[in-house]
């Protein structure tokens, strides 16, 4: 993730101008040749940056807010895409209210076509604020969701790319299994995502609108609905959903 929003910032802006550390050698090499400065450790990337991005796992959130507390100043900007951790948190181990927007990426950033949660905790500037989502514009799109929702928000655009990606594998199997080559399938289900996700965004029309749209009375696509509604597949959605949110609450604590 931490390779997504630097590649898409530096398509407009200096490498030189981006401080970057890893755990890892071979990453740190990636985006030493991406012109960006490699930092000796994650303490001088603190010391370096006046926007601190924090690309780390929940479990060494603590550690890393600990080892950076001292170079957070009140000018300083700390950038989470950790799920499940609040700004109340980071403000809490850093020592004071310092400035800090909360999102919620996801891995289509890769490839420029990402969707951002931000949230910020009401004392940046809104200079500060719109950088802060420049960031994540460069490689897609952002909405700003209240604060006391970037849990809620965590199935919808952070984990639903999992359940869609095994929601197409379940219709490209079968269709190989039943003698498509797969593919064939695979192309024709992604371009259908593609549609579908347009007719969603630029017709105008409701989900229901568009479901009624595929439907024809006595038809196949009802005979299908009929039989995710038998094996309660909105429930099971709803359960997916719930899941997700209430683990982001347990990283939180």
């Amino acid at each position: 993730m931490a390779y997504a929003i630097v590649n898409g910032y530096i398509r407009k802006n200096a490498a030189e101008t981006v401080g970057v550390y890893d755990i890892s050698e071979e990453r740190r090499k990636i985006f030493s040749d991406m012109g960006c400065r490699v930092m000796e450790d994650y303490k001088k990337a603190a010391e370096f940056a006046k926007y601190i991005v924090l690309c780390v796992k929940p479990q060494t959130i603590e550690t890393v807010l600990e080892g950076i507390r001292e170079y957070i100043t009140e000018e300083k900007v700390i950038i989470s895409i950790v799920a499940g951790v609040s700004a109340e948190y980071i403000q809490e181990k850093i020592g004071f209210e310092c400035k800090v927007v909360r999102t919620m990426p996801n891995t289509p950033l890769l490839i420029g076509y990402g969707a951002t949660a931000v949230s910020d905790t009401g004392n940046l500037t809104e200079e500060e604020f719109e950088t802060a989502q420049e960031l994540f514009k460069s490689a897609g799109k952002t909405a700003k969701i209240p604060s006391e929702l970037m849990n809620e928000v965590v199935a919808l655009n952070g984990s639903s790319p999992a359940y869609i990606y095994l929601f197409a594998k379940v219709f490209v199997d079968k269709a190989q299994e039943m003698g498509i080559n797969r593919e064939s399938a695979r192309e024709l289900f992604c371009e259908t995502l593609i549609g579908s996700a347009k007719m969603m965004m630029e017709s105008g029309k409701s989900e229901e609108e568009l479901i009624k749209m595929v439907c024809s009375p006595g038809g196949t696509t009802l005979s299908g609905l009929e039989e995710l509604k038998k094996n309660n597949f909105e429930e099971s959605l709803e359960k997916c959903i719930e899941a997700c949110v209430k683990r982001a609450y347990e990283i939180g604590r």
